[in-house]
């Protein structure tokens, strides 16, 4: 899948591979595999499953689950800036 922006420049490409089972039991085929790359903002991030039988489906999640915390006071930076600059234009 990918996303371009008003020139027809490539913003973001996310490709799925390697379709396994998902869970134990009665379980879903989905891709093991996915990975997102954005080649203006200079960064790639692959995402995969371990052992794919492990994933627990329709499981409900705390919200800490969903936070992404930086515990290494890494540099952070809002990818997303430029278009907030021109949506607020």
């Amino acid at each position: 899948m990918q996303s371009y922006d008003e020139r027809g420049q490539l913003i973001t490409d996310v490709s799925y591979s390697n379709e396994k089972p998902l869970g134990s039991g009665p379980t879903a085929s989905l891709p093991s595999r996915v990975e997102i790359t954005r080649p203006q903002d200079q960064y790639k991030l692959s995402i995969s499953y371990q052992d794919s039988a492990s994933v627990e489906l329709d499981r409900p999640y705390p919200p800490r689950a969903f936070v992404l915390e930086n515990k290494w006071g890494l540099p952070e930076v809002d990818l997303d800036a430029q278009n907030k600059k021109t949506a607020n234009k």
